[in-house]
């Protein structure tokens, strides 16, 4: 068994700022942030890459 590890470079957005309010017919909610969905993003594509 091998363990396999990598270094991601770059700036992680932070849990505080990782989600917005917005509103929806009324009612508050959270909405996940662009720079959230990037990072999300491009982890998926390295855990992809790493399985293949």
């Amino acid at each position: 068994m091998s363990n396999k590890s990598q270094t991601i470079l770059g700036n992680t957005p932070s849990k505080s700022n990782s989600y917005k309010v917005i509103n929806i017919n009324g009612h508050s909610s959270l909405a996940k942030t662009k720079a959230l969905k990037e990072c999300e993003d491009c982890s998926r594509k390295i855990s992809a890459c790493q399985t293949a």
